[in-house]
């Protein structure tokens, strides 16, 4: 079935809803734009369909940066400007709390002066020889030479893991402020890697193998204002650098005495 609807709003994860019957997730749609769809899926609670066309544009929508957008599951809102995306992850706050009534004053949000090649990690898989992320809703990789949200340092070693034949692994690649990156490889499979298989501008800082290392610490070292951490190869630590220093600086801020966070 072929048809025309009104977006109403996003659900969660930034799919347009339209109401009927049922509660309908349409991808690729923001709020208020009329678009033609195809059902995809249907159930007794919910339909999901696909977008076709958009017919009358949102204001808010623009064009994607990233040439894999359309068919990668990595990010879901790279169509909406901004500033937009920032009202909406406000909306999904509220809408939480006011779900399971907490009382809540005005909610801001901190802006990020810089939305792409932020990230300090990335998780990739490599089937076949074909590094990348899974496409929306399957396990096929779509294979990448760059991502634009992480570090240039990142991207370095991905466009470099891009040309090895090394067999079938999962990795996750950090970096640090010094433009340092550890390399945390895991695979059943017998992988042959060292440092010599990088260019020597590459700054490898940290090459694990399943949870053996193979070059360099089994840490990252990570600065966050003026403090140094040892991050572990496979510890929890903010992706995002300038949002970390600002959480820092807000517990300092309603903790001041604290002796985690001091001048």
């Amino acid at each position: 079935m072929i048809k025309d609807v009104k977006i109403e709003k996003l659900d969660h994860f930034g799919r347009g809803i339209f109401f009927d019957d049922k509660i309908n997730f349409v991808n690729n749609a923001l709020p208020g734009e009329v678009v033609t769809i195809s059902k995809e899926k249907e159930t007794k609670k919910y339909c999901e369909y696909k977008s076709l066309n958009i017919i009358k544009p949102s204001s808010d929508r623009v064009i994607p940066k990233c040439p894999y957008y359309s068919i990668c599951g990595g990010c879901d809102l790279q169509h909406m400007n901004y500033n937009a995306t920032l009202n909406f992850k406000v909306s999904k706050v509220k809408e939480l709390l006011d779900k399971f009534k907490v009382n809540y004053g005005d909610i801001s949000i901190e802006d990020n002066p810089q939305p792409y090649n932020y990230r300090n990690k990335i998780e990739l898989k490599c089937i076949n020889n074909k590094l990348g992320f899974y496409e929306k809703k399957s396990h096929k990789i779509i294979q990448i030479d760059k991502c634009l949200i992480t570090s240039e340092a990142i991207n370095h070693v991905v466009g470099e893991l891009s040309k090895l034949k090394i067999g079938d692994y999962s990795i996750v690649i950090r970096s640090n402020y010094n433009d340092e990156v550890l390399l945390w490889f895991n695979t059943k499979n017998k992988l042959d890697i060292s440092r010599d298989m990088f260019s020597k501008d590459i700054k490898i800082a940290s090459i694990i193998l399943n949870d053996k290392v193979i070059y360099g610490e089994d840490h990252l070292v990570m600065k966050v204002n003026n403090y140094y951490f040892k991050c572990s190869y496979d510890a929890f630590f903010q992706i995002n650098p300038y949002i970390c220093e600002k959480i820092a600086n807000y517990i300092k801020e309603i903790i001041p005495y604290s002796s985690v966070i001091a001048d």
